[in-house]
């Protein structure tokens, strides 16, 4: 079973002082998902044995209290129109800007991407091994400058194509409704 963090339990485990966006989206009756290096990182602590964290050749995704939170959610235009009334703005972001992406937000150190549709993205994201991550989409790693946004949008883009495509059943069961 894949175990994922959601804004509920992640704040729980972040204890942030009120009034922050953060604050904003754990008040939501909306899913909202932690994504990017965040969840990476918690990925990666919950995959790895005791042996592969002593291992000293074993890379890591490091966060720290300056890394940013992503999160995403499934757009509606009341959900958008709500978190711009708390203050969020219109990003342009373009490693966030793949086909699946309707809208980018951002506060402070916080973005949120309005999806298509969650649960979806959600299937691939969670698919994704944290090397893959460290290797070709973390901004932060070590690797990355062999990479550019661009190839960041374009290699979750066909992340999106093979997960339709082998996944054809369990994406239109999701997409029904």
């Amino acid at each position: 079973m894949i175990k994922y963090l959601t804004v509920t339990e992640f704040k729980k485990q972040l204890k942030q002082n009120p009034d922050t966006i953060l604050d904003v989206l754990f008040d939501l009756d909306e899913p909202f998902f932690l994504c990017g290096s965040r969840r990476m990182a918690q990925r990666q602590v919950e995959e790895k044995t005791l042996e592969d964290h002593l291992n000293l050749k074993e890379r890591s995704i490091l966060i720290s209290s300056d890394t940013d939170f992503d999160f995403y959610a499934t757009h509606s235009k009341d959900l958008e129109a709500y978190l711009v009334s708390k203050g969020m703005t219109s990003a342009t972001l373009d490693d966030y800007l793949d086909d699946e992406a309707v809208a980018v937000l951002s506060k402070d150190n916080v973005q949120v991407v309005l999806r298509k549709n969650a649960i979806f993205y959600h299937d691939v994201f969670e698919n994704i091994s944290t090397e893959f991550f460290f290797r070709y989409i973390w901004k932060s790693s070590p690797d990355f400058r062999l990479v550019s946004t661009f190839d960041i949008r374009e290699i979750m883009n066909q992340l999106f194509k093979t997960a339709r495509e082998r996944n054809i059943r369990t994406y239109a069961i999701h997409h029904a409704g």
